[in-house]
């Protein structure tokens, strides 16, 4: 590949067989949910991403992160803690999309020039 050239983008059926070979390596929750995040922001071309669970009358929880940025990595990763979000509130209506972060909009510090990430709630 030239310099300026920049990888195919992946199919979203791709990304799809990719992750779902991912997930079936591994049996523990954490450790599953840890690589499938980063395999999911290398083929996205993202830095960043978390993950949580929400139980269905609990709180949701930070089970992982993927190169937080500063603001977010503070203090244990409270701002990530706290909840629900708009984005936690949007998916108990099962929607998905890109918004702006609650989180990141809260934070004093560095935030890695993040604004938004896309949501996505999934039922199990």
């Amino acid at each position: 590949m030239r310099e300026n050239e920049s990888a195919p983008p992946e199919t979203a059926l791709g990304v799809l067989v990719k992750l779902t070979a991912h997930l079936n390596e591994s049996t523990e929750l954490e450790p599953m949910l840890r690589g499938a995040l980063g395999t999911l922001c290398r083929m996205l071309g993202e830095r960043t991403g978390w993950i949580t669970l929400g139980e269905e009358h609990g709180e949701p929880q930070l089970i992982v992160g993927v190169n937080l940025p500063p603001a977010l990595e503070a203090q244990g990763r409270s701002a990530l803690r706290w909840g629900p979000c708009r984005c936690q509130r949007a998916g108990t209506r099962d929607e998905s999309g890109f918004s702006p972060c609650e989180r990141l909009e809260m934070v004093s510090g560095e935030n890695g020039g993040l604004l938004y990430h896309a949501s996505t709630p999934l039922r199990v």
